[in-house]
């Protein structure tokens, strides 16, 4: 059971590793040492591939973004035209598909 929790913490590793590569760059190589059983994983990762894996994260995030403007209009009537800056926090909002919802959805 603990070898199992440990490739589980290995392979998420190695995909973290590959999502910020592809921040930077339309492909990533991604190797998993050990990956099941003395077998070794290896491939290729494509930026398209893996926005096609967090579509559903990205409506989400196009969801949030219009559902918290609409908000801010009803209770607050702040407009999205008064909002001069965005700030992003975290890992993950460097994925280019993610910032550019959140420009799409600020203008």
């Amino acid at each position: 059971m603990e070898e199992h929790h440990k490739q589980r913490f290995s392979m998420l590793n190695h995909i973290e590793k590959a999502r910020k590569n592809l921040s930077l760059d339309s492909e990533a190589h991604m190797v998993i040492d050990v990956f099941w059983n003395s077998i070794d994983y290896e491939r290729e990762l494509r930026i398209e591939e893996f926005e096609g894996w967090i579509e559903d994260e990205t409506n989400q995030l196009k969801t949030l973004i219009e559902d918290t403007l609409q908000k801010l209009l009803e209770q607050h009537e702040i407009s999205k035209d008064q909002i001069t800056a965005v700030e992003l926090l975290g890992e993950c909002t460097r994925t280019p598909i993610f910032i550019t919802a959140i420009k799409e959805g600020f203008n």
